[in-house]
């Protein structure tokens, strides 16, 4: 079909939306036809007939390459998809995530699949990777200072990056645990994320249990509206600090089974849960469970934290 015969016939424009046709297959856009309260088509047939506009059909058929085809992208895609796509693409012109972070200051810049690589050899200091299933980390909390901190995560043969950031302005502290590569495999992880103080009368513990993201996503704005982070109050983290001001706790990062990603946003959004800390028992309470407390995605059947250390004792950062 000539390009001209895909115009409107009435305004002489490329139609968007739904198109009306005549039995002479004379193209009426919606906007003519509807203001002109069925005004026939200038060949003085009535557009009796509602479509879809072929230009659009043309465009869903048609599969346009990666904007990165020169760096190495061999993907095609519909026009819809391509915004998408490009955000997330291994091929991507890409920075330090550390600088990113405002972590630390780094020059490098590269493609999005070389950053793992250039942490493991660029940034030493990053020390021996946290492994999947990670006890005795210790934090320094200054709650007049603002500190961030960030450590590889070998779990799954894969990367990970762990994030810490206390924030002045909001007060808040922010965990995040990112994965390097597409949202559609970001999805396919969680971790749960437990911490403790230990004390003399018991272990007053957190846990929550969160999705982790993907490399592409705005951090900034996960940390700022409180989303696909755990975020806690100063307020209530003073209640949890050691010795030091030491910060103690543990994570472990998990596969979600097939099909079961709802189940972990679910056990994420579920109502916050709160028990009495753990004290003296009450002649009410005597002989029951120890009391703890519990923040989302808990549930009183958790195994309680080991309050032993581990082998290797893990610097406080």
């Amino acid at each position: 079909m000539e390009s001209s015969k895909l115009k409107c016939i009435l305004c002489k424009k490329y139609p968007t939306g739904d198109i009306y046709e005549c039995s002479n297959r004379h193209v009426g856009c919606l906007l003519c036809v509807n203001d002109k309260r069925g005004r026939p088509c200038v060949c003085c047939r009535p557009f009796n007939r509602r479509k879809q506009n072929p230009i659009e059909k043309l465009e869903k058929q048609t599969k346009i390459p990666c904007d990165f085809k020169e760096s190495g992208c061999t993907w095609l895609f519909e026009a819809s998809q391509l915004d998408n796509h490009l955000e997330e693409c291994k091929f991507r012109p890409y920075r330090c995530i550390l600088d990113e972070l405002d972590v630390k200051p780094c020059n490098w810049t590269g493609q999005q699949h070389e950053v793992e690589e250039h942490l493991e050899k660029d940034h030493r200091e990053l020390g021996t990777p946290f492994s999947y299933f990670q006890e005795a980390v210790k934090i320094a909390f200054i709650a007049n200072k603002p500190k961030s901190v960030v450590k590889l995560i070998d779990a799954f043969s894969k990367d990970f990056l762990f994030f810490y950031r206390a924030c002045l302005e909001r007060r808040t502290l922010c965990f995040m645990i990112i994965y390097f590569g597409r949202r559609v495999e970001a999805q396919q992880y969680y971790y749960e994320l437990d911490i403790r103080s230990p004390t003399k009368t018991g272990v007053p513990r957190m846990k929550f249990v969160q999705q982790c993201v993907a490399d592409c996503e705005d951090f900034e704005q996960m940390m700022e509206q409180e989303s696909n982070c755990v975020a806690i109050s100063f307020n209530t983290i003073k209640h949890y600090l050691g010795e030091g001001n030491a910060l103690s706790f543990r994570f472990i990062v998990k596969k979600a089974e097939k099909d079961a990603n709802k189940a972990v946003v679910a056990a994420a959004a579920r109502e916050r849960s709160i028990s009495d800390q753990g004290s003296k028992p009450s002649p009410e309470n005597k002989g029951t469970k120890e009391r703890r407390r519990y923040t989302s995605g808990s549930s009183l059947e958790d195994p309680p934290l080991r309050a032993e250390s581990t082998n290797y004792e893990y610097p406080i950062f």
